[in-house]
C-alpha cells in the first residue's frame, strides 16, 4: 500500500492561484506525483489512510479550498466513492434548500437544475440563508464547458473580502452587518422549480408555514397562490473558531446578480432590522470579489473541495455539456 502523502506531488499549482494574508496559496492543488499514483484507487486508498486524510485536512484549514487534479475520476460513482472516504455526514439539502437539485446516486446531487447553465450565480456561501449550513462543499466536474464558453466554478475568501472591506473604510458597514446580520427574501411561484411547494417539499400552506418555521423562516401569502420566503436575521459576519479572524460570510453578493435580472422585487437582502444596505458598501463589496475571485477552468474529473465558512462560490455562465455534480457535507 503506497504511504499516502507520497501519491501527492510537493508545490502543485495552477496559473489562477493566489496568494492569501497568510501566504497559503488558494485552492491550494493536489496533483499525483506520478503517473503509477495518476488513478481513481491510489486516491482513494491515500484518503482512507491517517496520512492522507490529516494532508487533505490541513491543505483544506490553510487554503479555504483544495482543488483535487489528474486523478481520473470518471463518474457520479467514482465522486461517491471519494466523497465516502472524506470526514463527515451527508448534509441533509432538502427542506427549506433554494436551489434545485436531484440526487444522482450516494451523496452526490446535480449542483442547481433550477438556474439555466447561461445565467450567472453571484458569490454566495452555501445555505447562508438558514440557521444550518454545511461545513464543506465537494465539487466534481463530469463535463467541462466547450472551450471559451466560460463555466468556471469561482471561489472567493472570506477573510480576504472582509479584509478589503476594512481597508476600504467600510468599517461601520461591517459592524452594523455584525450586529444586526442580514434578512434574505424571495419571491416564490405557485408550481414548478422556485416554487413554495418544491422548497418545502408540500403542497398545503399550513405545513409549508410549520415547515419555513423549523428552518428560521416565514411566509408571506401573495395573490395568484404565490408566496415571499423571508428568512430570520442570518449572520453577515462569521469568525473562524480556529483563528479568531473575522470572514465575510452571506449570500449578499448573489442576491445582487439575482436582481439584475430578474423582475422587481424577485429578490432581496437587507440589514436583520429590515434597514437597507448602503449602496457604496455593496458596490465596493462586488468590485473586491471581482477583484479577489479565483477563476479557473474545470478539467474533466476536478474535484473542488470548499470550507463554506471561509470561502464563498460562484458559477459563470456556460454552455452545455458542462456538468457539474455536487455533495454537502456537515
Amino acid at each position: 500500500m503506497p504511504v499516502a502523502t507520497t501519491i501527492f506531488a510537493t508545490n502543485s499549482s495552477i496559473p489562477e492561484q493566489k496568494l492569501l494574508s497568510n501566504s497559503a496559496p488558494f485552492p491550494a492543488v493536489l496533483k499525483p506525483s506520478s503517473s503509477e499514483s495518476s488513478d481513481k484507487q491510489s486516491l482513494l486508498l491515500a484518503l482512507e489512510q491517517p496520512g492522507g486524510k490529516s494532508l487533505l485536512r490541513n491543505e483544506l484549514a490553510r487554503s479555504g479550498a483544495v482543488l483535487l487534479r489528474g486523478f481520473n475520476l470518471d463518474s457520479a460513482a467514482d465522486f461517491d466513492e471519494l466523497v465516502q472516504r472524506l470526514d463527515g455526514e451527508e448534509f441533509p439539502y432538502s427542506v427549506g434548500g433554494e436551489a434545485t437539485r436531484q440526487r444522482v446516486l450516494g451523496r452526490v446531487f446535480t449542483a442547481n437544475d433550477g438556474i439555466p447553465l447561461h445565467k450567472p450565480i453571484g458569490f454566495h456561501n452555501e445555505v447562508a440563508y438558514l440557521p444550518n449550513s454545511p461545513s464543506r462543499i465537494v465539487f466534481f466536474c463530469q463535463s467541462p464547458a466547450p472551450q471559451e464558453a466560460g463555466g468556471s466554478t469561482l471561489v472567493a475568501h472570506g477573510r480576504t473580502v472582509y479584509e478589503k472591506l476594512v481597508e476600504s473604510g467600510h468599517e461601520h458597514f461591517l459592524e452594523e452587518l455584525s450586529q444586526k446580520g442580514v434578512r434574505y427574501s424571495k419571491k416564490l411561484a405557485q408550481g414548478g422549480h422556485g416554487s413554495w411547494k418544491s422548497m418545502f417539499q408540500t403542497d398545503d400552506k399550513l405545513e409549508a408555514e410549520q415547515r419555513a418555521e423549523k428552518v428560521g423562516s416565514r411566509i408571506e401569502w401573495l395573490d395568484n397562490d404565490e408566496a415571499r420566503f423571508i428568512s430570520n436575521p442570518c449572520p453577515g459576519v462569521k469568525i473562524n473558531p480556529h483563528t479568531g479572524e473575522k470572514v465575510w460570510f452571506n449570500t449578499i453578493a448573489g442576491i445582487q446578480v439575482f436582481k439584475a435580472s430578474t423582475p422587481p422585487g424577485s429578490f432581496d437582502a437587507y440589514f436583520g432590522d429590515c434597514s437597507p444596505f448602503p449602496q457604496d458598501a455593496l458596490d465596493a463589496c462586488l468590485r473586491i470579489l471581482d477583484e479577489e475571485k479565483v477563476a479557473f477552468p474545470w478539467q474533466k474529473g476536478d474535484v473542488l473541495i470548499v470550507d463554506n465558512a471561509n470561502v464563498l462560490h460562484a458559477r459563470q455562465p456556460s454552455k452545455r455539456p458542462r456538468t457539474v455534480l455536487v455533495s454537502l457535507l456537515k
